[in-house]
């Protein structure tokens, strides 16, 4: 802001136990859930994100996408019990960490199921946006991207 003083910018954090700053040209906003991978995990989301390096054309396709589909509905069924158990908050709610809590373990178990090396991992989540249904999109998804075009209007380039 020294450089330049109609710098503005745009903040979004994962769900916070603190106030937020106003007032300034920094806009800041805050996700209702716990962080932004609580937008992502659906159980649609999930059989669409395992079956997106299937090609449709292989001989082997429908019985590998029966096969998948089948791991991944047993992993989740142990990881929703586990969780109960645990007294811990379910994995489609807004509450849950659900990276460490429910993705960790789930692709862990999923690919100990099929019998594979794992091969998705934290760094492989943002994946998960390309199988979201774009019908169960949160409506709050929506207006952070407002917000970021409308902070972006804002910004007059130096020329």
């Amino acid at each position: 802001r020294e450089a330049k003083a109609d710098l503005v910018g745009l903040a979004i954090f994962d769900r916070l136990e603190r106030e937020l700053h106003t007032g300034s040209q920094l806009t800041e906003r805050m996700w209702s859930r716990r962080e932004i991978e609580n937008y992502l995990v659906t159980p649609e989301s999930l059989k669409r994100f395992v079956l997106l390096d299937l090609q449709a054309d292989d001989l082997f396709a429908k019985a590998e996408k029966e096969r998948r589909l089948e791991a991944l509905a047993g992993c989740i069924a142990e990881l929703e019990a586990a969780l109960r158990v645990a007294r811990r908050p379910e994995p489609w709610g807004p509450d849950v960490k659900v990276t460490d809590d429910f993705l960790d373990p789930l692709f862990k178990n999923y690919f100990e199921r099929l019998g594979t090396p794992q091969q998705i991992y934290k760094r492989d989540y943002h994946g998960l946006a390309d199988a979201m249904p774009v019908d169960a999109i949160d409506a709050e998804v929506a207006r952070m991207l407002d917000d970021v075009f409308t902070v972006a209007s804002r910004a007059r380039p130096t020329t």
